[in-house]
């Protein structure tokens, strides 16, 4: 990865992948990193140290889990983690203080952490086929006044 310090958008997808070297974290400048339709479960999130990085996709993986260090990726506009395997958020995640996009839809998320009431920056929220309650479902929407949520 040494060559590519000035890389800004790396895509990964379908490429069966269950890790990623530890030299993706030389990639200082990557602000889009496409690792959709891969096989992670869970790994090394030492690549979370790219402050860079604006838009990131983990969708159709294998994820049960977020880290409690993804709250790091403060550049963070655009997170997809669709069609995995979430059943909780970290708390952390309230940190991602510039996050306009969150897609958590095809997950088994049956609530979100009270603390994801303070991301202010929060456009779009998509929640689709998951287990939430209807009076969940409610609360969530009122939580989220400003922002266009979906279920």
């Amino acid at each position: 990865m040494g060559d590519c310090k000035q890389l800004e958008v790396l895509e990964l997808d379908n490429n069966q992948l269950t890790y990623l070297p530890i030299s993706i974290t030389e990639l200082k400048k990557i602000k889009t990193l496409q690792l959709a339709h891969n096989q992670f479960n869970e790994f090394d999130y030492s690549w979370l140290k790219i402050k860079s990085l604006e838009i990131l996709n983990l969708s159709y993986n294998q994820l049960s889990s977020l880290p409690n260090s993804i709250g790091e990726l403060k550049s963070l506009k655009t997170l997809i983690l669709n069609n995995n395997k979430l059943t909780f958020l970290p708390s952390s995640i309230q940190h991602l203080d510039n996050l306009e996009l969150l897609i958590l839809s095809h997950n088994k998320l049956q609530n979100l952490p009270p603390e994801i009431k303070k991301m202010k920056s929060l456009k779009t929220l998509i929640l689709i086929g998951n287990n939430f309650s209807k009076k969940d479902q409610v609360s969530i929407k009122e939580d989220f006044s400003n922002c266009a949520v979906y279920f």
